[in-house]
């Protein structure tokens, strides 16, 4: 009878996994998943990318754990999470989301949507929408596309503030009691990302310099300082093809860009091209994912300081 009991169990589980492939999961009751918040533990908050998760950790600190399960080499918007990671969020407190389209896996398997948070709620009407959205493959990466929208909010400071001012008030309405707390830990990222603005006000505002973007990732952070960009749809691990290269070519006939924006460093073999064709490689990363050294601030002033190396020299 025991060994009926258990077989029973392990096909249980083992159906639980395949609706949770499918995305027609219910409620966990796995005793290995986390719990959530009861009033005598921490909430458990998950972030679908790093910036996300490094605000919520500034403004909950100690008092709110912050899980980001994306592998550190994976890019958050095209990464799909194995089932027993989409059952763990769902026992999450909160589920903090990027608006846009961003993560769109989210949107295709079922997740408490009591817990679900679109962070970028108070400033959707300030989305970009784009004409990029094709699907198009570069490397081990394999096909991925662009959404219909830009995603990458956080690179304007002042979007990355209203998305952390949506998590403090939901760790407010989840802690009353740490509200006090959690205010003045947003206060503080709050002066942070302020200091990253001027910063990056002063550097840009009056710079008429037009400048190129090996991807199409850079929507929100050129509106913001009113930067002239052309995007091309080029990664940093790949040599482009030679119809690539004419199409920048002809650009450069057309204008004389001083800079191209990288989400990391090309290949030698590019970057040389490039420095041929008096092009300066700038890293300016998008921080979706973790940075290997640093966090989202020291990350991003590294970021301010690589494009004005390229300004000014």
């Amino acid at each position: 009878m025991g060994a009926v009991k258990n077989a029973t169990r392990c096909n249980g589980r083992y159906l639980l996994i395949l609706l949770l492939a499918s995305g027609a999961l219910g409620c966990s009751t796995d005793s290995n998943v986390g719990v959530g918040y009861k009033g005598n533990s921490k909430p458990v908050v998950y972030a679908v990318n790093y910036p996300l998760a490094f605000f919520a950790k500034q403004i909950g600190g100690e008092l709110v754990d912050i899980v980001f399960p994306v592998p550190g080499d994976r890019d958050p918007a095209d990464w799909v999470p194995e089932p027993e990671v989409i059952e763990r969020m769902q026992s999450a407190d909160l589920i903090l989301l990027s608006g846009g389209g961003h993560a769109k896996w989210t949107e295709s398997v079922s997740l408490p949507l009591s817990r679900l948070v679109d962070t970028t709620r108070e400033v959707a009407e300030q989305y970009i929408k784009v004409d990029h959205a094709i699907t198009h493959s570069h490397g081990p990466a394999g096909d991925h596309s662009h959404a219909a929208v830009a995603t990458e909010t956080w690179l304007d400071p002042n979007l990355a503030i209203a998305q952390a001012r949506v998590i403090m008030e939901e760790f407010n309405g989840l802690v009353p009691a740490s509200s006090p707390q959690f205010q003045a830990n947003f206060d503080n990222l709050h002066n942070e990302l302020n200091e990253l603005d001027g910063e990056l006000q002063s550097l840009l505002t009056q710079s008429t310099t037009p400048g190129l973007a090996s991807h199409p990732v850079y929507e929100y952070f050129a509106r913001r300082y009113s930067l002239k960009l052309q995007s091309m749809h080029w990664e940093p691990n790949v040599f482009p093809a030679d119809e690539d290269w004419r199409a920048l070519e002809a650009m450069l006939r057309q204008q004389r860009p001083r800079f191209m924006l990288w989400e990391d460093n090309p290949i030698d073999a590019t970057n040389k091209r490039l420095h041929e064709l008096d092009v300066k490689v700038v890293v300016f990363r998008t921080l979706s994912s973790k940075p290997t050294r640093g966090d989202y601030l020291t990350a991003m002033r590294e970021n301010i300081q690589n494009l004005k190396n390229a300004l000014t020299e």
